[in-house]
């Protein structure tokens, strides 16, 4: 081979390893852009929804995400609970819930902590005022305590009323309390004693609680079965759907995940590590959707306590008014009682003034009486005396008549002897 040709064979050498070194920067950079876009549409979408989900090639989503991805994005999210799927987060969030609410303690404490998991999810101003009710009552002992003798008391006067219905004077019993009224917690009660009128209040009270509890269970577990279904009464959803209802679900739950710190540092999505949570597992996209709309049951939350507000405004300005009005007809009531009352002290006073001049008078005839008593006991002895002597007198001249009886018997005997 003559020179040229060696010179051109080392070139042609030379330009095949130039153009291997091209292909696998060119490889190795496209690598690296498409898990660069790979991140951004996680960044986007979120994770993928379970281990079926798959891509534009039909591949699982999951298998992309490896345990350095994991780590990489939950590093600034609580990195020791990393996930791959939207429904493994799912299962996440309500095994830590679960933990919570077993340990939570006895029924009156897992109703409480259940009705502080599920308050968030409320949609209805009415479902709003029922965790509050539990939240109110259930927060300890003490204001336990104070439910029970609330509904003890309702509970009696209602049993002792035979007039009206049981139901009708129970209501009117909790409802004169000025006080949060019990919501569910009565009308749970209730239920119990109009199936079973002979039970004993400690037991009513008790299997209201248990059904409350039972009740409360079924709607936090169909909660999380509803967001891996697409919502509510809905049975394999459509992925955007399940999407929208785990975002909804993860978005709320947030403040009921206090095992996870920082999550009541920051109110805002990306400096709280809770909300950044969220963001990271259903994508920014819907978690957006979700904190839209629970803007908007907020909005209409707000809206329903304004008008609640009002309502309740307005009956305490007609409930004022009549006490108003009993307060002012019971203070003319007052003032004329009050004239009489001036007017019978004033005749008390002369009566007091006569019945001391009477008295005077009553000792004055005392006195006198007790010295007619003395005179007339005085004279009396004397009378006394005097008839005795008169007796005496009688006496004696009754013997002498007899004596001259005798003697003048004695003067005929001798006069007819002669």
């Amino acid at each position: 081979m003559s020179l040229f040709g060696k010179i051109l064979a080392f070139l042609n050498i030379f330009a095949i390893v130039g153009a291997v070194s091209l292909m696998a920067m060119s490889y190795g950079k496209r690598q690296s852009w498409q898990y660069a876009v790979f991140r951004e549409e996680l960044w986007i979408n979120g994770l993928p929804l379970d281990d079926k989900d798959v891509d534009e090639r039909q591949e699982p989503i999951k298998d992309k995400i490896g345990e350095k991805t994991q780590l990489d994005l939950f590093k600034q999210a609580f990195p020791t609970t990393p996930v791959a799927t939207q429904a493994a987060e799912v299962d996440r969030v309500k095994q830590e819930l679960d933990n919570q609410i077993r340990s939570a303690g006895d029924k009156k404490r897992q109703i409480y902590t259940l009705a502080r998991i599920l308050a968030p999810t409320s949609i209805t101003f009415e479902k709003r005022q029922q965790a509050v009710a539990y939240e109110s009552y259930l927060r300890d002992d003490k204001t336990f305590d104070e439910l029970k003798a609330r509904l003890k008391n309702a509970h009696d006067i209602a049993k002792a009323n035979r007039a009206k219905p049981y139901e009708e004077v129970f209501h009117d019993a909790l409802n004169g309390v000025f006080r949060d009224p019990p919501g569910p917690l009565a009308e749970a009660f209730l239920a119990i004693v109009k199936a079973e009128p002979a039970a004993p209040f400690e037991q009513a009270l008790d299997r209201s609680l248990d059904n409350q509890l039972a009740q409360l269970r079924g709607q936090f577990d169909q909660l999380f079965a509803d967001a891996k279904e697409g919502g509510e009464g809905i049975k394999g959803g459509a992925a955007s759907q399940r999407k929208s209802a785990t975002a909804r679900l993860l978005f709320d739950m947030v403040e009921a995940m206090p095992s996870q710190p920082g999550g009541d540092a920051q109110p805002d999505l990306v400096n709280n590590r809770a909300y950044y949570r969220v963001l990271i597992v259903v994508g920014i996209k819907a978690a957006l959707e979700a904190a839209n709309e629970r803007a908007v049951i907020l909005q209409q939350l707000a809206f329903e306590a304004d008008m609640e507000r009002l309502r309740e405004r307005n009956l305490f300005a007609v409930e004022h008014r009549k006490v108003v009005d009993l307060a002012r007809d019971k203070k003319a009531e007052v003032d004329s009682n009050t004239l009489l009352l001036a007017r019978k002290k004033k005749e008390f006073d002369a009566h007091q003034v006569a019945l001391e001049k009477r008295k005077r008078d009553v000792a004055y005839y005392q006195e006198q009486l007790a010295a007619d008593r003395a005179k007339t006991t005085e004279r009396l002895q004397k009378l006394q005396g005097l008839s005795d002597r008169l007796l005496r007198e009688r006496v004696e001249l009754h013997r002498n008549t007899l004596e001259n009886q005798e003697l003048e018997k004695q003067l005929r005997t001798l006069e007819e002897g002669r």
